[in-house]
């Protein structure tokens, strides 16, 4: 099997962008904000996206801050 010419390697990595960008965005669009909260000693990291009655906005969370709990 032979190499991709550089050509085709700057064309595949630019298609694997796009489509990691892709994944990203259906879950987390822009019309949202990350938001870091204190739970008891632990730090959680939420995806607030605002909604239309903004009274309640909808917010999922993602995860723990693992680089503060080292």
């Amino acid at each position: 099997m032979r190499a991709l010419s550089h050509l085709d390697q700057i064309a595949f990595a630019d298609l694997c962008s796009k489509l990691f960008d892709a994944r990203f965005d259906r879950p987390f669009p822009a019309n949202g904000n990350f938001v870091k909260q204190k739970r008891g000693r632990k730090e959680y990291f939420y995806y607030k996206r605002e909604t239309v009655s903004e009274s309640q906005p909808e917010r999922c969370a993602i995860g723990t801050d693992s680089i503060a709990q080292s």
